[in-house]
């Protein structure tokens, strides 16, 4: 989680990844793989609000439609206005390859997009 301070304003920008990591360990679940939707949120605690903050190429969250900028609304049906960020991100994991439906409001438009949850990917290290 990286924590920026800009105008007297806190915000924090959380891979969803690290809460579905949380989950599953927390569950005692070993024969099911938890994932998420593979994009990054940025969340405004004094508003309230969360937004899509990144969404890299080819990831299933771009393929879906998400842009940087939309604002979640909810997810497979359940309300995320004026919630916390901990329900926002416990919303999109489910277990792999199940489909969370992200219903965003973009500009004055209300959309909603099927987006197929998926384990993070862990990145390769190099060896020199």
């Amino acid at each position: 989680m990286t924590g920026k301070k800009k105008s007297n304003r806190f915000y924090c920008i959380v891979p969803a990844a690290i809460v579905a990591i949380v989950l599953l360990s927390c569950s005692g679940a070993s024969d099911k793989w938890m994932g998420t939707v593979d994009a990054t949120f940025k969340y405004r605690p004094e508003e309230r609000t969360t937004t899509v903050f990144d969404v890299p190429r080819g990831t299933r969250s771009f393929v879906a439609g998400l842009v940087a900028g939309d604002r979640v609304l909810a997810v497979d049906g359940d309300d995320l206005t004026n919630v916390s960020l901990g329900e926002v991100l416990a919303a999109m994991n489910g277990p792999v390859g199940s489909v969370a439906v992200v219903t965003v409001q973009r500009g004055a438009e209300v959309l909603d997009f099927e987006v197929e949850r998926m384990r993070e990917k862990k990145k390769d290290k190099k060896s020199d």
